[in-house]
């Protein structure tokens, strides 16, 4: 049905008429052309009856038209406003949070006073982008994007935004929303909180790297820029990271900085960056940034030298070849010095020990150099045994697997390696079966805590592993003993020398786990975690403390060989306060807190011996880059609507409320878009021409035509 007209008959009401023709429409066009085109030569040929044929052909075409009165009830819709806040962290800044009220409070009393049929709908942005999303940053133009989206067009008057202008929209985030068809000509009005003399300075993050080579430095760069103040012109910067030296350096404001950070050892390395303030910050919240650098190792070099072939030896080969990121160089011993017979040496197929370049050039290349069932046989001159010993005191890493050897007089510890090995030799060797137990520091080590088939929380747990058939005694006169065999004699012990590591397996029977001799053991898990201990990885460190942030929680982690009766930490936030968290124990050594927060930021944490920094990369956090009040990033939204922007400082506008227009603010004054929408609560259809009536009429004008022209 098509209307031809419209009205309105009353407040409440429209009425128009709509044609609902019996025929097609095309055919009542034709009709009417005939009609027409009959009239008027019948006119200018002044044939009688002209008129009255005219009429009766338009009354017979009107019935067939079928035009329908049609009256609408309505009810009138009021219009839908949005007062949209701003409470993200940079919102907490100084005043800024009275002022957001003050201004909601002037606008929802003076909205109310004018009793208008406009609907306020309160939205804050906090609602709609959450820490829980892992959101760092305020995008004005996805808020607006869900605020409007469940509103009739019809019905939207337009926004109120109050915000300090600190907004992350992308330039095409902010196009795509000016295209809208539901945005455009409806204002946005903004409400700017903060003062145009805000005094900041804060610390920019140019480039970060997100990993880095261990061993390698890591280079980041950054900027001190300031607002609002042009003095002074230099910075001083401290620096702080896991495990290292706090550091202080000189800059320039305004000019880019670069920054190498040492990595150390594998796994994530928080940095924090701190500058001094100035008079009359609005926030030092911004004057201090951390990032996470995880440093990765390219490829572990490994040195296996083995003193005689044995059983065992194919098993340490094979474990360390398997893994991709090892790269191996393994040696066995076959024909010592000492060995003399009548073969030609050009018919020999062995080649010689390169001692010198492994033991003096290339030793600092390898992370790890294992003595497997090694003894002195003349091969290593004592000045290469005494390159190890400084190898490892520099930060190397030794592994030595006792074979019967070591209890004769030809053992290493009875050399230069003596003074770093922990086990000393008795002179005994148990040549009898026994299963390898885990002692007391051996359950809260990260090496040996639930090794698969092993105990569990107590040495009494049940024990499922194969025996072993074959043990050094030794005495452990330094270091932790994680294992003991026959007669709870030490079978293995791991140590710290200076900057390196040590460990000794007092026997050399590890092969029966992997062939599964009575069922077997976790060699191979045994093994990897022992290496890995060796070359100082982050997740088997036996004392530790881990404290990382996820959404708005820390989470802190806490190791010790020591039982530790009712431990705490402390943490200090952004704010500078600081308070403690009781960590509960869960076995093994392992004690494990977390916390609320309440403050974004860079939290640092301690437990006495151990002090770490908590980060969630809170430099790439746009919400704390930048703090000043502006109005830059909301310009283009305001003037792509009609709107307008001003700092709550400078007062509060009067709020009209008017139809459409071009203009929706003055100098004192912003308005909202008065509508005038509706919805309808009821239809009713009369016919104007009854279809047989029209008929009937239409053939008795004809009969009466016909008759007085018959006359």
């Amino acid at each position: 049905m098509d209307s031809v007209l419209s009205f309105v008959t009353s407040p409440n009401t429209a009425s128009s008429i709509l044609w609902d023709p019996y025929i097609s429409t095309t055919f009542l066009w034709v009709g009417l052309s005939v009609t027409l085109v009959l009239f008027v030569y019948s006119f200018f040929n002044k044939i009688k009856g002209s008129l009255l044929r005219l009429f009766v052909a338009v009354f017979l075409l009107l019935t067939l038209a079928n035009p329908v009165w049609v009256e609408k009830e309505k009810e009138a819709q009021p219009d839908i406003a949005l007062l949209l806040i701003d409470d993200s962290p940079s919102q907490r800044v100084n005043d800024r949070t009275n002022q957001t009220q003050e201004a909601l409070d002037y606008l929802q009393k003076v909205i109310t006073t004018q009793n208008t049929s406009l609907e306020i709908r309160n939205l804050k942005l906090n609602n709609l982008i959450s820490i829980e999303e892992n959101r760092s940053e305020t995008l004005i133009t996805e808020a607006l994007s869900r605020a409007i989206a469940d509103i009739p067009e019809e019905q939207y008057a337009g926004t109120v935004l109050i915000t300090d202008g600190q907004a992350h929209d992308s330039i095409e985030e902010i196009e795509t929303l000016k295209a809208q068809r539901k945005f455009q000509n409806k204002p946005l009005h903004v409400l700017v909180t903060g003062s145009k003399k805000e005094v900041d300075r804060r610390i920019t993050l140019v480039n970060i790297p997100s990993y880095g080579m261990v061993d390698e430095e890591a280079v980041i760069s950054f900027r001190i820029d300031q607002v609002g103040a042009s003095t002074p012109q230099n910075a001083l910067l401290t620096i702080r990271a896991d495990g290292q030296k706090t550091r202080r350096v000189e800059t320039t404001v305004g000019q880019l900085t670069e920054l190498r950070i040492p990595l150390e050892r594998r796994g994530p390395l928080n940095v924090a960056l701190h500058v001094e303030e100035i008079p009359n910050e609005i926030s030092l919240g911004n004057n201090q940034t951390a990032i996470s650098i995880n440093a990765v190792r390219d490829r572990l070099k490994v040195l296996l030298v083995s003193g005689v072939p044995h059983p065992g030896e194919r098993t340490w080969r094979n474990l360390l070849k398997s893994d991709p990121s090892v790269d191996l160089v393994h040696f066995t011993i076959l024909r010592p010095p000492e060995k003399q017979d009548d073969t030609p040496v050009h018919e020999l197929s062995l080649i010689a020990f390169p001692t010198r370049e492994l033991f003096q050039t290339k030793l600092h290349e390898f992370d790890l150099v294992v003595f497997d069932r090694y003894r002195r046989r003349g091969v290593l001159p004592s000045i290469y045994l005494r390159n190890i010993v400084t190898y490892v005191e520099e930060g190397g890493a030794l592994l030595e697997i006792g074979g019967p050897s070591y209890a004769s007089p030809y053992s290493l510890y009875r050399t230069s390696l003596g003074d770093i090995l922990p086990g000393e030799p008795d002179g005994e060797v148990h040549q009898e079966a026994f299963k390898p137990t885990v002692t007391e520091e051996g359950i809260r080590h990260p090496v040996t805590a639930r090794l698969p088939m092993g105990p569990v929380i107590a040495m009494n747990d049940d024990i499922r592993w194969g025996r072993w058939l074959r043990q050094i005694s030794v005495e452990a006169k330094e270091g932790n003993v994680l294992m003991n065999g026959v007669a709870e004699q030490p079978l293995l012990i791991l140590n710290r020398v200076e900057k390196g590591r040590v460990a000794q397996l007092f026997s050399d029977q590890i092969w029966l786990w992997a062939k599964g001799y009575e069922g077997g053991g976790p060699y191979s898990e045994l093994i990897r975690r022992l290496s890995h201990w060796l070359m100082k990885e982050p997740e088997l460190e036996e004392n530790d403390l881990k404290a990382q942030i996820r959404g708005d929680k820390l989470f802190i982690e806490m190791r010790s060989l020591e039982q530790q009766q009712h431990p705490n930490v402390t943490i200090e936030g952004p704010d500078g306060l600081s308070s403690q968290l009781p960590l509960r124990d869960v076995g093994n050594g392992r004690y494990l807190g977390e916390k609320q927060l309440e403050v974004i930021g860079l939290h640092q944490v301690s437990n006495g011996n151990r002090t770490v920094l908590a980060t969630e990369n809170v430099g790439q956090n746009k919400e704390w880059q930048a703090l000043n009040a502006t109005t830059a990033h909301i310009e283009p939204l305001t003037q792509s609507t009609n709107g307008s922007y001003r700092f709550i400082e400078d007062g509060l506008p009067d709020i009209h409320y008017k139809n459409a227009s071009r203009k929706y603010a003055g100098k004192s004054w912003i308005s909202f878009v008065k509508n005038d929408s509706y919805k309808i609560t009821g239809v009713i259809y009369r016919n104007l021409i009854n279809g047989w009536f029209g008929v009937i009429m239409a053939i008795t004008l004809i009969i009466l035509c016909w008759r007085r022209e018959a006359r």
